[in-house]
């Protein structure tokens, strides 16, 4: 027996950027965020139940006060990033092979 005026789909509600980010950076979504293990920067830590998980967050934390973190701290050398995207232009128009561009 259908049913009128039921829909089965669900409406999504949106959110704007902003308030996504707002959300996301409320303290108690950021201690959630750091008890399964992420790297927060909003977190209450004394509500941090793991000690490992407590340790690295600390750590993190030392890291920033200390300005310890670089922009790009995974690449391997100064200038790298002109390096990757010269070789992505180059690969991608065909003008070098894999085996000529720097890896």
């Amino acid at each position: 027996m259908a049913t009128s005026g039921s829909s089965r789909t669900a409406r999504r509600t949106r959110i704007s950027p902003k308030d996504f980010i707002d959300i996301t950076l409320q303290k108690d979504n950021q201690t959630i965020l750091a008890n399964n293990g992420g790297i927060p920067v909003n977190a209450d830590l004394t509500q941090v139940t793991d000690p490992q998980i407590l340790a690295l967050n600390k750590n993190f934390s030392d890291l920033l006060k200390n300005d310890g973190i670089a922009y790009y701290p995974d690449w391997p050398a100064p200038g790298y990033y002109n390096v990757l995207v010269s070789g992505s232009q180059d690969l991608t128009n065909g003008s070098k092979t894999v085996c000529s561009v720097p890896d």
